[in-house]
């Protein structure tokens, strides 16, 4: 983690941080990887901040891996004209896409595998229902079926069908 003196202007700490992360990548030779998760609720201050604080004046290495995850409305922030330096910086930039009906079904297969389930708990309905329900988004295929697990164990049934997925899906969206 990052140290530093306390600074009451944003320009020295700015220039803190900046000094922080070259002291690690060229004296310890360590390249700090920084994750912003959740970027996609950055404002345009923020980003512009964060252009700030990435513009190093290092020919010879890339002091520091900057890693902003967020949702689509990230890439749209990012696009802006007025940020358009900020996107041109960025090497590498992948958006994950919704997960096929097959690919769905697979995802919820393995994540029951992990904890050790031993029989199939879903039906072909309920798979269905939870691809349907879900847009194929990994975060609330996993929310709609633990749901459903806590709806079916409430009924003391052991296999989750399309309609306790309805039910999960109208209590998590």
């Amino acid at each position: 983690h990052l140290k530093g003196d306390k600074a009451h202007f944003k320009s020295h700490v700015f220039k803190a941080i900046q000094e922080q992360i070259i002291n690690y990548a060229v004296h310890k030779s360590i390249i700090p990887v920084i994750i912003m998760d959740e970027a996609h609720l950055l404002i345009e201050q923020n980003i512009k901040e964060l252009q700030i604080i990435t513009n190093f004046q290092c020919d010879t290495i890339d002091p520091a891996v900057f890693i902003l995850s967020g949702q689509e409305l990230l890439i749209d922030k990012i696009r802006r004209n007025i940020l358009n330096s900020f996107y041109q910086r960025i090497a590498l930039k992948y958006m994950l896409t919704p997960l096929t009906k097959e690919e769905t079904k697979k995802y919820i297969q393995h994540h029951l595998r992990l904890v050790k389930s031993e029989q199939e708990l879903l039906t072909e309905s309920a798979y269905d229902a939870v691809f349907k329900m879900s847009g194929g988004k990994g975060r609330v295929v996993g929310d709609i079926v633990r749901m459903s697990m806590r709806i079916c164990a409430d009924d003391k049934r052991q296999k989750l069908d399309e309609e306790d997925i309805m039910k999960a899906a109208q209590e998590v969206l």
